[in-house]
């Protein structure tokens, strides 16, 4: 086998789909992923211009408290249950990955999904957690339950539909702003090598457009009615301790997410955020009371998805005790 040629990544900010292009012996494929949000489910669609290109293993995985089984010949499902400071008995999650082919075959091997000799390829995942905002004991429901449903409704459409009903839906909030700031040659060029000259000085307007663009794809991409707010790493934390734990930071970065909802016209997606200031001025009514001696409410520098609104770790930076001001000033003016 030689190495890939002609080898492309992009990501289609105006439609919320990534794509992966490249060459191999003779052979180009095509990979096209987006996370449709109608369907909450993420779509993995893989082409090649050659009949029964397509060879290749998926697989679930997670480093710690999962299993993975097989559910049939086309299916995988990891499952697990989180610490919850005593024993593994915290928060319930499942994930389920299902592979449909069109040519060749699909086999359950070795804990995994073979794909072998396929013209074309859609792998459907879905996800979902027992975790719930607002309830007494937190829990909602069973994930499994969940993720089965979310699957069988969208393995009842095309991919071509699933697709077209993603993009719909995430451009009626992407195409209620726009800039234009002009275009000169280096837009056609890759975002790193413009990165690169910008930060030598080079004049590039439309890179700055696109970066106004960026930032509305990852809100409205993590922030949606019903769901949690987006935290410090969004939907795209890779690991399991990722940096500051993947939380909520109330004395500045949690605003600075949101700092675009209103004024790129993205009321809705300011609603997971205006659901969890109600949560932490729940808890945070106690903690100005046992902390302060006072009324009202407040929240320190770190928050996380159960109300947690004590001061830090380190006083040097955790006891921000303003922070429940500036948070809710990420909505001042709404409406």
């Amino acid at each position: 086998m030689g190495s890939p040629r002609n080898y492309r990544r992009e990501l289609d900010v105006g439609s919320a789909v990534a794509r992966v292009i490249y060459e191999l012996d003779g052979v180009t494929y095509n990979r096209e992923v987006f996370a449709s949000h109608p369907h909450q489910v993420l779509v993995v669609w893989l082409t090649a211009d050659r009949p029964a290109a397509l060879t290749f293993q998926a697989k679930l995985s997670r480093p710690e408290a999962a299993s993975v089984l097989n559910l049939g010949n086309d299916q995988l499902v990891l499952r697990g249950q989180m610490w919850n400071g005593g024993s593994w008995a915290g928060m319930k999650f499942l994930a389920r990955l299902h592979a449909s082919a069109k040519g060749g075959k699909v086999a359950a091997v070795n804990g995994g999904l073979h794909i072998e000799r396929a013209d074309e390829v859609t792998l459907y995942l879905t996800a979902a957690t027992d975790y719930q905002m607002h309830l007494p004991d937190w829990r909602q429901g069973s994930p499994a339950v969940t993720t089965a449903g979310q699957l069988a409704s969208a393995k009842l459409e095309k991919y071509s539909d699933l697709r077209a009903a993603h993009i719909r839906d995430y451009q009626d909030l992407f195409r209620r702003a726009s800039v234009c700031l002009g275009e000169t040659q280096a837009a056609s060029e890759p975002t790193d090598s413009r990165l690169n000259a910008v930060r030598a000085g080079r004049f590039d307007p439309s890179l700055v457009a696109l970066y106004f663009n960026f930032g509305r794809y990852l809100l409205i991409s993590s922030s949606r009615p019903g769901a949690m707010p987006a935290n410090l790493q969004g939907l795209w934390a890779d690991g399991l301790q990722t940096a500051w734990n993947c939380d909520y930071h109330a004395n500045i970065n949690l605003q600075m997410i949101y700092w675009p909802a209103e004024t790129a016209n993205l009321t809705e997606c300011f609603e997971p955020l205006d659901r969890y200031l109600a949560l932490l001025a729940k808890s945070g009514a106690k903690t100005a009371k046992t902390h302060y001696g006072a009324r009202g409410w407040t929240v320190h520098s770190l928050a996380d998805p159960w109300g947690f609104t004590s001061p830090g770790e380190s006083p040097s930076w955790g006891l921000s005790p303003s922070a429940g001001a500036v948070v809710t000033r990420a909505g001042a003016g709404r409406g």
